[in-house]
């Protein structure tokens, strides 16, 4: 009977595909043929664009011995960021941005802020803004697999300065 080795390469990001490919084959008599999930058997040795599931190969040869081999995909969690929509700020305040992703920050690759006018930092999860005009902020964040987020912060700034109290003009403070 033949024997058989897969690679069973995983969906990275969520919505993707993944795909198995037998190795190795070892014994049994040429040419030896390949059969996904009770399909047609072909010399194809690799399957990819699965979509997650249970996945049955079976690897048979000349003379009808078979192994089968099993492999399941699994779909990760969908990578997502969470970030406050809109905020307000006065003139001359700073808001601090705090944006969360659910997966460990070790696993981020790459964050970027645009614009980056009046930003602390363009390419953090925490900085603190502080535009002089009311500003459309977006993050895109990309994880080590390539997963892709994005979010929009549409930070208004009031440029109603109280005369009161901020002094008034010519009054006494």
């Amino acid at each position: 009977d033949p024997t058989a080795t897969q690679i069973v390469s995983q969906p990275p990001c969520f919505g993707d595909k993944g795909s198995i490919v037998i190795d190795e084959v070892n014994g049994g008599k040429p040419p030896v043929l390949f059969s996904l999930n009770d399909g047609a058997f072909t010399q194809q040795n690799a399957f990819y664009n699965l979509n997650p599931g249970v996945y049955t190969v079976v690897v048979q040869d000349a003379e009808g011995c078979s192994t089968t081999l099993s492999a399941t995909l699994i779909e990760p969690e969908e990578f997502q960021l969470i970030i406050t929509p809109q905020a307000t700020i006065d003139l001359g305040e700073t808001y601090q941005i705090i944006t969360q992703v659910n997966v460990p920050l070790t696993q981020i690759q790459s964050v970027q802020w645009t614009p980056s006018t009046g930003l602390s930092c363009d390419t953090c999860l925490i900085l603190t803004a502080s535009p002089f005009v009311s500003t459309q902020y977006k993050v895109e964040v990309e994880t080590e697999a390539g997963c892709r987020d994005d979010g929009t912060l549409r930070l208004l700034v009031d440029r109603q300065v109280d005369a009161h109290r901020a002094g008034g003009f010519g009054e006494p403070i």
